[in-house]
């Protein structure tokens, strides 16, 4: 597996995750609307939600992979390859 692939599934997973966590928030919030499920399950699902949508944007800068992987010998070879 090459790094632009490795790099593109976990864009892809990264991805669904994120729209299976905002689902499971509207889902939660308007059973809480309806009455079904406590205010504490919709914090949950918004601390989830958060997580996902402040991880995402990191998860994919390129430069600053390189620069936290360049001094490791397995990352340095990965890199020489492209």
């Amino acid at each position: 597996m090459t790094l632009k692939n490795a790099a593109l599934l976990a864009l892809i997973g990264t991805i669904l995750m994120t729209a299976l966590l905002v689902w499971t928030f509207v889902f939660n919030f308007l059973n809480l609307l309806r009455g079904l499920v406590p205010a504490v399950t919709l914090f949950q699902s918004f601390i989830y939600q958060r997580m996902q949508s402040t991880l995402f944007p990191e998860a994919h800068n390129r430069g600053a992979w390189r620069e936290s992987k360049s001094h490791h010998p397995f990352f340095r070879s990965l890199l020489e390859q492209e």
